[in-house]
C-alpha cells in the first residue's frame, strides 16, 4: 500500500515540480518515508505513535489542572463502581491488582531474563530493563511534580500512601507486559498465537488498571494518564527495538543450550512466578474494614428545614455534575427503622446490583 501511494504521488506533476524546486525538503521527507533507510518509516511511525499518545498524556494532565469534566466525573466512577463490590469480587480484583506490584514485576523481570541470557537475547533482556526501571522512576517524578490526593482511603480497600497520579501498576503493566507481549509476538510463528499474545497482554493491562479504580486506590484519570504514557514510552522502546532487528545483521551467538531445554526451563519459571503470586496474594488479603462510629447530631424538628438541608443536593446529576431531575423526597430515618417502616407498609428491598 505504501508502495502504491508513493508511486502515485512521486508520478504527479505537480509533486514532481516541487520536488525540483525543494530538492533537500522532499529528499529528507523521501528518507523519512522509505522503509529501507535505518531512520526512515519504522522511525516515522513510532514518533508519531509517541506524539499522539504524549498528546493524550498532556491532555489528561491539563484536564487535572483546570478541573474540567473528565476530572469532574472521577468520583462519580469510583462511586458507581462501588455498588458492584462484592466480597469475591473484591478478591478477584485484589488478585487482579497485584500482578502490578513491584514486587511481582520485579521477580517477573528476574526469571524472564535467565531465559534471554541464555538464548544470548541481552537486547531484549536490556530493554525490558530499561522499559521498568525507566517506566518507575518516570511515575515518582510525575506523582512528586503533581501530588495528586488519592481518593478518600475510607473507600479505598487495600491501603495507600503515595501520591495518585498517574497510576504506578497501569504503567508498568503496560510496561512490562506489554512489551513480553511484543517479544511473544516477535518469536511466534504461528498467526493464532501472535494474535493470542496481543490479546492476553492487553486483556492484562486493562484489567489491572481497572482493579485499581474498581479498589478505590486511583481515580480514573490517573489509570488513562498512565495508559497514555506508558503507551508512548513502549512505542518508544519498540521503535528502537525494530530498528536494530531491521538494520543489524549481526547473527547471534548460538546459545550454550537447547532449545527445548530452555523451553522447559521457561515453563518451570513461570510457574515458579506464579507460585510467588499467589504467596503474595495469601500473605497480603484485604484487611477487615474498620466500623465507622458515627457521631449523633441531634436536631430539633423546627430546626430540619434550616440546618438539615442547607448541604444536601437539591437535584440529581450525571456523571460530570450536570443538573438532571429534582428530589421530590428525603427521609431522615436510620436505615433499620426505615426498612422495617417500608416492610410494614408491604415493600420488598430490591436486589443488590451485580455485573
Amino acid at each position: 500500500i505504501l508502495k502504491s501511494v508513493s508511486r502515485a504521488i512521486t508520478n504527479d506533476p505537480e509533486v514532481r515540480l516541487l520536488a525540483a524546486r525543494f530538492p533537500r525538503f522532499f529528499g529528507f521527507i523521501k528518507k523519512r518515508l522509505t522503509p529501507d533507510e535505518k531512520f526512515g518509516l519504522y522511525l516515522t511511525i513510532g514518533s508519531v505513535i509517541t506524539v499522539i499518545f504524549l498528546f493524550l498524556f498532556f491532555g489528561v494532565v491539563e484536564d487535572l489542572i483546570g478541573q474540567d469534566l473528565l476530572i469532574q466525573s472521577d468520583l462519580r466512577i469510583i462511586n458507581l463502581l462501588q455498588i458492584f463490590r462484592l466480597p469475591s469480587f473484591n478478591k478477584l480484583m485484589l488478585f487482579i491488582t497485584y500482578l502490578g506490584r513491584w514486587q511481582i514485576i520485579v521477580l517477573g523481570v528476574v526469571l524472564v531474563g535467565i531465559p534471554f541470557a541464555l538464548l544470548n537475547r541481552w537486547r531484549y533482556l536490556i530493554a525490558l530493563i530499561v522499559s521498568v526501571g525507566g517506566g518507575e522512576f518516570f511515575v515518582w517524578l510525575v506523582k512528586h511534580i503533581i501530588e495528586r490526593p488519592r481518593p478518600l482511603l475510607i473507600n479505598a480497600l487495600p491501603p495507600e500512601i503515595s501520591f495518585s497520579f498517574p497510576s504506578g501498576h497501569s504503567f508498568v503493566a503496560v510496561s512490562f507486559y506489554g512489551l513480553l507481549g511484543y517479544f511473544i509476538f516477535r518469536a511466534a510463528k504461528s498467526r493464532l498465537l501472535k494474535i493470542c499474545s496481543i490479546i492476553i497482554s492487553a486483556l492484562i493491562i486493562l484489567a489491572i488498571g481497572f482493579s485499581r479504580v474498581y479498589l478505590g486506590a486511583h481515580w480514573p484519570s490517573d489509570v488513562l494518564a498512565s495508559y497514555a504514557s506508558a503507551a508512548a514510552w513502549l512505542a518508544v522502546l519498540i521503535t528502537a527495538l525494530e530498528i536494530r532487528r531491521k538494520f543489524n545483521h549481526r547473527p547471534h551467538s548460538a546459545p550454550r543450550f537447547s532449545v527445548a531445554s530452555i523451553a522447559g526451563l521457561s515453563v518451570f519459571l513461570f510457574a515458579l512466578w506464579g507460585i510467588y503470586v499467589g504467596y503474595f496474594f495469601q500473605a497480603h488479603s484485604l484487611n477487615p474494614r474498620t466500623e465507622i462510629i458515627e457521631r449523633q447530631i441531634v436536631i430539633s424538628e423546627k430546626d430540619i428545614p434550616r440546618n438539615l438541608f442547607l448541604t444536601f443536593p437539591r437535584v440529581s446529576e450525571d456523571i460530570v455534575a450536570r443538573p438532571m431531575e429534582p428530589i421530590n423526597i428525603i427521609a431522615v430515618a436510620g436505615y433499620k427503622d426505615l426498612t422495617a417502616a417500608f416492610g410494614k407498609a408491604g415493600w420488598f428491598l430490591a436486589d443488590s446490583i451485580t455485573a
